[in-house]
């Protein structure tokens, strides 16, 4: 194994780690959410200081790959994908930080009939799905489960977009639920934009991946021409 090699592993293999806190982040956001959790969402808000500090390493090991080794070709493309990604799973940490920063936020629990009207629960579930996927894309190296994104990124779309209707019915039938509408918009707002940048997760995963496919297609075909 070259050094260079053993360079990319290592980053791919902190990457892995900051990928699944995160989807633990989310998914404790969840819980602190539906539940009125106000101690898990402290705990949520404490640990987006572990986050941060994966994302400087990350940066700073592809900038020492980068003027190191000059990396070329599927290296190359490998490691500005592993920037972007870095930039959307941070981004996701923050959305699930913002969630719980709404339960420690709100006075009570949002109420069970506007959480079900509003899908909320599938929301968080869809979102969950979509970060594990394009977990298990990056590990696995595998087109067809960062594909998979896009279908489910339709579904998050389409809760979005009857929320807004849903939620200003219902403050218009009661006033007095306004504060915890807004909440309530607002973390499903938040989940919308996690559907998104699992999106582009996808998107660097199959950029790299084809990439990677082409390299080798390349070179079966030199070594069949050889013989």
């Amino acid at each position: 194994m070259t050094q260079l090699k053993s360079e990319l592993d290592y980053v791919k293999e902190i990457l892995v780690e900051m990928m699944e806190l995160v989807y633990n982040q989310l998914e404790k956001s969840k819980e602190a959410f539906l539940n009125h959790d106000v101690e898990l969402a402290e705990e949520i808000i404490h640990n987006e200081l572990r986050i941060n500090a994966f994302d400087l390493n990350i940066g700073r090991e592809c900038g020492n790959i980068l003027a190191l080794y000059s990396p070329v070709a599927t290296d190359l493309r490998f490691v500005l994908a592993v920037l972007e990604i870095t930039s959307s799973i941070e981004r996701i940490g923050d959305h699930a930080e913002n969630i719980a920063e709404y339960v420690i936020n709100s006075e009570k629990p949002i109420r069970e009939d506007l959480l079900k009207e509003n899908e909320l629960d599938k929301m968080f579930d869809l979102s969950l799905a979509m970060v594990h996927d394009v977990i298990e894309g990056f590990v696995t190296e595998d087109h067809k489960i960062a594909r998979k994104i896009f279908k489910q990124d339709k579904e998050l779309n389409r809760i979005n977009r009857n929320s807004s209707t849903i939620i200003s019915a219902q403050v218009l039938k009661e006033p007095e639920i306004i504060r915890q509408a807004l909440y309530l918009f607002s973390a499903i707002a938040k989940l919308e934009r996690v559907g998104d940048l699992s999106k582009n997760i996808a998107e660097e995963i199959i950029f790299y991946l084809d990439a990677k496919i082409l390299k080798h297609k390349k070179k079966a075909k030199r070594l069949a021409e050889e013989e």
